[in-house]
Formats: structure tokens, sequence, C-alpha cells
């Protein structure tokens, strides 16, 4: 596997959009589903595991919507910070948020918290406060859940 700067994944992103005609939507449904069976073959099932996960506004925080929407069909118990308020999420990653809501319910809509202060919550403070777009997504390893 070749390793690319986020310059260079930015370029084949859109040379994939442009040239391939695949949307980026499909992509972070791609990106997503990778994710989540990466977790599962590296941590087990995670049905019933308490998974916080981190979104910006931008292509990497839908990635990370969907793979919270991912978890949840798999009964994981989900959490979701968003970095940025729901307005400003792009379009692309404002669907997402919306698939996320219609498959997880309302009570996802209104668990997901916004950071504003910049201060993380308890249960995150002992993760780097900067890392890797998509190394965003913690693990609770907290109740012997792993």
């Amino acid at each position: 596997m070749k390793i690319v700067t986020g310059t260079e994944m930015q370029t084949l992103d859109h040379r994939t959009i442009t040239e391939a005609h695949i949307p980026s939507t499909v992509l972070m449904e791609r990106a997503g589903e990778g994710i989540v069976r990466h977790l599962e073959e590296h941590c087990g099932p995670v049905r019933g595991k308490t998974i916080t996960i981190l979104c910006g506004k931008g292509n990497n925080g839908g990635d990370g919507l969907v793979v919270a929407r991912l978890l949840h069909r798999r009964r994981a118990r989900i959490h979701v910070m968003l970095l940025t308020p729901i307005t400003d999420l792009s379009r692309d990653s404002a669907a997402m948020y919306r698939r996320l809501v219609r498959v997880a319910g309302r009570a996802v809509d209104r668990s997901i918290p916004v950071c504003r202060s910049g201060a993380a919550p308890p249960h995150l403070q002992r993760y780097p406060r900067r890392c890797p777009p998509w190394y965003r997504i913690v693990l609770r390893r907290d109740r012997n859940l792993w």
C-alpha cells in the first residue's frame, strides 16, 4: 500500500470523482466500510461496545459519520462529537449526518454534542488533541470492552 500526503489524496479524490464519475458520497461510504472492517478485524466484533467518533466539518468528518452509522447497525453504542456546528458541515458530510439520523433515530441527533470550548469530554482527555483524520475514532477501553 502506498501512503500519500493530504494534498495527493485530495488530487486522487478529485480525479476519481471527475474522471471515474464516482460521487464523493460513494467514496465516503467505501472509506467508512473499510474503517469498520479494519476495526472488527483488529478488535473483534463491535456489538455492545462503546465507540466515540470525532467528526470535523469536511469530508473526513463525513467518513466518520458513515462509520457511526455502520457501527450503529452492528449494534455498537456510538457517541459522535461534531467539532463544528451542523450548519457548517460540508454538503456531503451533511448528507451523511442526515443518513445517520435517519438510521439511528432522533435520539442520536439529540445526543451529538458540538465541541465549542475546545475542551474534550472527560473520557477523551487522555487522547492526543490532534490526530490523523481517519484515526478520529476513539475506542473506550474501560469496562473491559476490549
